[in-house]
């Protein structure tokens, strides 16, 4: 009996702490949770900034200030029925100007520009002369001043590349309106044959004025070279034989730093009023500007 006593026991006891083990097992080890398959990351799209070319942000507004070169003529015309041929005017005097440019598209930008040249000289009457309807005698000395004011409205349409897609080339479609208004002034201080019927200090004096007001059509091709760089060569025109011309062309490079560009290039300006009238004007205005233009977010 107590044999029988000490062989129960024990394997009772052995039947407990396996129980108790297995219990225990369960309870501190803790529950893996299942493993999931992880998928990588998805590789991050490498996007190309458009660099900032000229003034094709939102809008720009530029002051210029062009150190031009020029001696304008004028003419006799078809209409005259004596000599108005007086030659030149005079050399040029530095011009300032503005320009204004807004986004209309992503493709397409409006420009207005505006310029106005002043310019005095003196000569000789070769011979006698009838200018705007004033009698010049031939040898009176002669002293001349003129006004060149001149407007254009470009709408510059992207041809290449298109779409863009950070391209630094560019090359635009410029279809323009471009107008001009020639004022000039000759007079003869030295011509006393005025004075016995007109008073004291009285001598011939010429004023007329002439127009250009043509569409023009022409290309732009841009260039940046890094975001803040850019280089612009533009060129337009239109002309109608025996009538009005006009050609507007320029190049520059700019430099943006923050929120203004500076701007320097040359620019070259042509312009023949009709020779049909009585007296006509023509000339080439040319040299080189500086400007600075404030640019607009995008």
């Amino acid at each position: 009996m107590i044999v029988q006593r000490f062989l129960i026991q024990p394997s009772a006891i052995w039947i407990f702490l396996g129980i108790a083990a297995a219990a225990i097992g369960q309870t501190s080890t803790p529950q893996q949770p299942p493993q999931t398959a992880v998928s990588p990351a998805p590789a991050q799209t490498q996007t190309t900034t458009l660099p900032e070319i000229g003034p094709d942000q939102s809008w720009s507004f530029e002051l210029f200030y062009w150190l031009t070169q020029a001696n304008p003529d004028q003419k006799t015309g078809a209409a005259a029925t004596d000599f108005e041929t007086l030659g030149s005017l005079g050399k040029s005097k530095p011009a300032p100007g503005a320009e204004l440019s807004l986004r209309l598209t992503s493709n397409d930008v409006l420009r207005v520009s505006v310029f106005q040249m002043h310019g005095n000289g003196t000569t000789t009457a070769s011979q006698a002369l009838d200018l705007f309807t004033t009698a010049i005698a031939a040898g009176d000395y002669l002293a001349t001043t003129y006004t060149i004011s001149a407007a254009k409205v470009s709408f510059e349409d992207l041809l290449y590349p298109f779409p863009v897609r950070g391209r630094k080339l560019r090359f635009k479609t410029l279809w323009e309106v471009q107008a001009a208004k020639i004022y000039s002034r000759v007079d003869a201080p030295f011509d006393t044959s005025l004075v016995a019927s007109s008073g004291a200090g009285a001598f011939p004096s010429a004023t007329g004025q002439h127009y250009v007001v043509l569409p023009a059509f022409g290309g732009a091709l841009q260039y940046a070279a890094s975001p803040k760089l850019y280089m612009d060569v533009r060129a337009s025109g239109f002309g109608i034989p025996h009538h009005q011309d006009t050609l507007d062309a320029e190049a520059s490079i700019g430099y943006r730093i923050g929120q203004v560009q500076i701007v320097a290039g040359g620019k070259l300006y042509k312009f023949k009023t009709s020779p049909q009238s009585t007296e006509y004007f023509t000339g080439m205005i040319s040299g080189g500007y500086v400007g600075l233009r404030w640019v607009g977010a995008r």
